[in-house]
Formats: structure tokens, sequence, C-alpha cells
């Protein structure tokens, strides 16, 4: 259980990192796009990566969130327990 616990942490860990990777790359390209200097054809090609960058992230949100689910469920049943034993002890 350890291992595997650790593995989705790490599967988490490595997740936020790229996401917080792209989101510099995204945000370091849309200053440039800004920028009146650039040719027509470097536009296009940061405006291809930036569509690239976002259909990334919304990929590894996605997968972030289904890595967070089994968090979220465990929670929840121990949040239940925990009601079930003070209902209990309300009762004695």
């Amino acid at each position: 259980m350890s291992s595997e616990s650790e593995s989705i942490l790490e599967q988490i860990q490595l997740a936020n990192d790229f996401i917080e990777t792209c989101l510099f790359r995204v945000e370091t390209i849309e200053k440039r796009l800004k920028s009146q200097e650039l040719l027509q054809t470097d536009r296009e090609e940061y405006e291809k990566e930036l569509d690239t960058l976002r259909q990334q992230l919304a990929e590894s949100q996605n997968v972030l969130r289904s890595l967070y689910q089994p968090n979220r469920q465990s929670f929840y049943l121990a949040a239940i327990i925990l009601l079930m034993f003070i209902a209990v002890y309300a009762v004695l």
C-alpha cells in the first residue's frame, strides 16, 4: 500500500511540475505574441505551439484530477466512519 501511495504521489508531483512548466512556457509565448516585432511565420509558429501547450495542459489537468480521485474517496470514507463513531459515542 505504501509503495502504491508513493507512486501516486510521485505521479501527482510529476503532473504538477509539468503543468507548472507548461504554464510558464504559455506566459512566455503570450508575451512574445504581444510583441510587434515578430515576423508572420514566427507568430504562426508560436500560435501553433501555444495551441499544443494548451491541449497538453488540459490533458495533464484531467490526469491530475483522476489521480486525486482515490484520495477524495478515502477522505469521504474516513469522515463517514468518524461521524459514525461520534454518533455511537453520543448515544452512550
